[in-house]
């Protein structure tokens, strides 16, 4: 006879047992089950369950509602059993069903969540051991959502058993932190689990250091040389982990400055060292899938499959370059660890670099500046000059591109595209005029077109899988031969549709080149690109998105992106991919902004939060209000000289601190302070809708363009290091592609026609002297006045030619250049069209009478359908409109009596006009 305790546990399973449907079969006939019987069957039921996960998982949109069920069944199946573990522990199949990685998973989950009993349990060694390896092993397999990544770092490290046991099973866990901590971030980092940094933190200390190895040497190079948010998360791990200071400043010098250092030494060591031309074919920057547990990265193999160059990765404290046996270069530590030493051993005469090691800089970003990379570059191959030549865009043709269809950009006239020829040529439009647009505008370029047709895809794609493809063939060894790419070979990257076409023509410095996945292109006015195309990063020009549109797809503002449903097959390379997403750009859109803002506050509700997250917003607004003038402001934003903003915070409960253009930066940061820098809601007022657009906008330009070079010391001095990324601002000598999508989104008409002088005026009044590319996207014949006609491209299906655009008539513009059938509102254009229909000679009286009540709201008399017909021709406003109709109306059979009526009117007066005439 069943114990009732047993009886109450079968009657709890049997109330959730529909969330295991291929693993309820197991549990037919409980009720004559002894517990013995009933641990045998749960096993056997996630026995079950387990295989039809792996089958789930194999259809071709993957999700994990499945699983969720699963691990629902498991968390509400341990409330029940950890009550009477001391009923169960003597049965065979208890630690068999513990170390089962649903169970594990629920059991952890129960014991985060304060569950009475668990920590009893988890204090049994016997026990901790197949629970603990059971979450590991969930891990492993499970990715989950954001959410779920943070659920893992947490729970992994929190509860790594403190007597250190598990000395065989060191791989396992291992690889399941790893799995979920690389996508760890904060509020700022898009595209990452917004709290986990935050929970390396805290929970990372609890690992052994020989975990905390075995995980930062997990780390591929291509992360940490790519994204930040990388070098953010080993940083966490090595400055929250259980070693010395002093072992910290080794491990970060290590794992994080000497990669970059050597990553950007590797550009110019082909160059110096190879032997023929056809070296550039075998010399690899750096493998730079590899991971950090290897004892040298790879340079160089000559045929025989012998090491000829390699940088040693054995040494915490130094790096060294080695050539056929021959130590070259070295990358050292110095002793206080305050320095970095950077000599070549074979030369002593060539002079050292040397630089500050700055342990709380995980930004790492002065190490991709063009003054590091020139001193590099100066340092290998013993030039005193370093060539500069930035990446400017000229021509792009486009297919089967998110809807784009046999599109071309033309950005500087210099070349042009046959499609039916397939030939790259040059262009035949005459010169431009030089510094039309200011002497620091290299070139503006417009994109109009109907909505639909792509215009911000254009822009993605040049801004983003453009450069992405660039990198892939640089350091990640996708193949370009003269100039072409095979889709078959960037397609597991996942940057591009299927099927998709483009040839993009572009200058380096002076050079033009070409590159295209379009087969068997006739040119012979570019070079093709290939790998030894440019020496640094930097000539690749950095690039800065601005739009005003909150992104089409919204389920990214409110919610974590999900990753439940990628394909695991294409993991590492689509994180590749996505760790180039950042690279030297910068991303300062609204829906940029507001999913920061999101997360921000999201984090801020959390009362265990620690995180800080500075208001980046914020701090660009009150950068620009130090910059504006009293003459400006009134320019701008038709605001009056003494105009006063108000800045609140409801989270500070501080209202109303003041702040006026006559204030200097250094007067404003005297009044906001550090907390409102920190409070996510912290907001300048009052502003218009079209205002605030405008203000923010201006403010981040600024910001990019002088605001960064002049005040980032102001900023830093109050919120600390590794907020501003030099990513995000143009420096002294770069240059920069600047895209701005539909920038004139909620500005008044007014606002509009200004637009082009206000973006030219304020690129011209910053101190930067680089030349800039600008790009951008519109809907409004206001801003296309302000453009020469060659400088706009139309993405139409239509193959119209259009008039100068420059200083056109608005209403021209509106009606020859943005595709549209009429200048007036269509539904007047319907009224007027149903007064013609009235004043036809064949018009019927009942269809007049109709289509009168339609306005009027009620049945119109035959007898008034005069008065009725001029009551709306008199509201028209185009007097050409309204002046004919009226005429047509007098000669209609509906205005025959008013006529008579009215000639019989001036006969009378023309009569009484006579006859006082006569009598005078």
């Amino acid at each position: 006879m069943q114990p009732d305790w047993l009886k109450s546990i079968l009657d709890r399973i049997n109330h959730f047992i529909g969330f295991v449907p291929k693993g309820r079969t197991a549990l037919e006939n409980t009720h004559f089950m002894d517990l013995e019987q009933l641990l045998t069957a749960l096993n056997e039921l996630f026995r079950l369950e387990e295989e039809a996960i792996v089958v789930e998982k194999l259809h071709r949109y993957v999700t994990d509602n499945y699983e969720n069920n699963v691990r629902l069944f498991a968390r509400k199946l341990i409330k029940e059993i950890v009550p009477i573990h001391s009923e169960l522990k003597e049965c065979s199949n208890y630690k068999k069903l513990l170390g089962q990685k649903h169970i594990a998973y629920g059991f952890y989950c129960q014991l985060d969540s304060g569950l009475e009993h668990c920590h009893i349990l988890i204090k049994d060694t016997e026990f901790e051991e197949p629970l603990y390896l059971g979450l590991v092993a969930f891990y492993q397999s499970f990715y989950g959502s954001f959410y779920d990544n943070e659920e893992a770092i947490k729970l992994l490290c929190k509860y790594y058993p403190k007597e250190d046991y598990l000395y065989e099973n060191k791989g396992d866990i291992v690889s399941a932190i790893f799995r979920h901590i690389t996508n760890a971030g904060t509020p700022s980092d898009f595209g990452f689990a917004y709290k986990g940094i935050q929970l390396i933190q805290e929970h990372i200390g609890n690992l052994p250091l020989e975990i905390i190895d075995k995980l930062l040497q997990s780390y591929q190079l291509y992360r940490i040389i790519n994204e930040k948010v990388y070098r953010h998360q080993i940083f966490s791990i090595i400055d929250h982990s259980r070693m010395t200071y002093d072992a910290k400043r080794k491990y970060k010098f290590s794992y994080l400055d000497s990669l970059l250092l050597v990553n950007n030494l590797n550009r110019s060591l082909p160059t110096k060292y190879k032997q023929n031309e056809s070296d550039y074919s075998i010399w690899h920057y750096m493998k730079l899938e590899v991971d950090l547990s290897v004892d040298k990265f790879e340079l160089l193999k000559d045929t025989t499959d012998n090491l000829y160059a390699y940088w040693t990765n054995s040494y915490p404290e130094e790096r060294r370059f080695t050539l056929n046996g021959e130590v070259i270069i070295t990358i050292s530590l110095s002793a206080d660890q305050q320095q970095i030493t950077i000599r070549n051993i074979k030369k002593p005469v060539i002079p050292v670099i040397k630089a500050e090691f700055k342990y709380d800089d995980w930004f790492l970003d002065g190490y991709k500046s063009l003054e590091i990379e020139q001193k590099l570059q100066n340092f290998v191959l013993g030039e005193s000059e370093v060539d500069y030549h930035p990446l400017t865009f000229s021509l792009l043709y486009l297919n089967d591109y998110r809807g784009v269809s046999q599109q071309m950009v033309d950005f500087d006239h210099r070349f042009t595209y046959d499609m039916v020829r397939n030939e790259l040529a040059l262009s035949t439009i005459s010169p431009v005029i030089p510094h039309f647009y200011g002497n620091k505008v290299h070139s503006l370029s417009c994109i109009v077109g109907k909505n639909g047709t792509g215009k911000t895809s254009t822009v993605d794609f040049l801004r983003g899988t453009f450069f992405r493809l660039i990198h892939l063939i640089g350091e990640y060894g996708v193949p370009c031969v003269k100039g072409y790419v095979n889709e078959a070979d960037y397609e597991a990257y996942g940057i591009l549709d299927k099927g998709c076409e483009f040839i993009v023509a572009f200058y380096l410095g002076d050079q033009p080149y070409y590159l295209t996945n379009i087969e068997r292109v006739t040119n012979t006015v570019a070079e093709p690109f290939d790998l030894s195309a440019y020496k640094n990063v930097n000539q690749l020009s950095k690039v800065i998105y601005f739009s005003n549109m909150i992104s089409v797809n919204q389920d990214n503002l409110y919610i974590d992106e999900d990753l439940s449903s990628r394909d695991e097959s294409k993991e590492d390379k689509v994180a590749v991919a996505k760790s180039l997403s950042s690279f030297r750009q910068a991303d300062y859109s609204e829906s940029s902004s507001f999913i920061q803002k999101r997360k921000t506050i999201e984090a801020s509700k959390q009362k265990e939060s620690s995180l800080p997250v500075v208001n980046k917003d914020l701090c660009y607004q009150l950068a620009f209000i130090g910059y504006l003038t009293v003459g400006n402001i009134g320019t701008y934003f038709d605001m009056p000289a003494e105009q006063v903003f108000t800045l609140n915070s409801v989270s500070l409960g501080i209202e109303n601190v003041l702040l006026t253009v006559a204030d200097s930066l250094e007067d404003i940061m005297g009044k906001v302070q550090k907390p409102f820098l920190m409070a996510p809601d912290a907001k300048l007022e009052y502003f218009s809708s079209g205002q605030y657009a405008k203000f923010t906008f201006l403010a981040k330009l600024y910001w990019f363009l002088e605001g960064y070079q002049k005040h980032i010391d102001d900023f830093e001095e109050i919120i600390g290091t590794n907020v501003f990324s030099r990513d995000e601002a143009l420096l002294k000598e770069e240059t920069a592609l600047i895209f701005i999508d539909e920038g004139e989104l909620y500005y008044h008409p007014e606002w509009q026609r200004n637009y082009i002088k206000t973006l030219v005026d304020t690129i011209r009044d910053t101190v930067t002297k680089s030349k800039l590319q600008v790009v951008i996207t519109t809907n409004s014949p206001f801003i296309i006045s302000d453009i020469l006609s060659e400088d706009i491209t139309y993405l139409s299906r239509d193959n119209k030619s259009f008039d100068r655009t420059f200083g056109q008539n608005i209403h021209k513009l509106l009606k020859d250049n943005f595709f549209m059938s009429y200048t007036i509102g269509e539904y007047s254009r319907e009224a007027i069209e149903n007064i013609l229909g009235w004043l036809h000679k064949d018009s019927k009286k009942e269809n007049v009478g109709k289509g009168l009540g339609r306005y009027f709201g009620e049945p119109v008399e035959h007898t008034d359908y005069h008065d009725k017909i001029r009551c709306i021709i008199d509201k028209i406003g185009e007097p050409v409109y309204r002046e004919k109709l009226l005429d047509m109306l007098y000669k209609s059979k509906w205005g025959k009596d008013y006529r008579i009526e009215e000639l019989l009117r001036q006969k009378v007066e023309l009569e009484r006009t006579i006859k006082e005439l006569q009598e005078g």
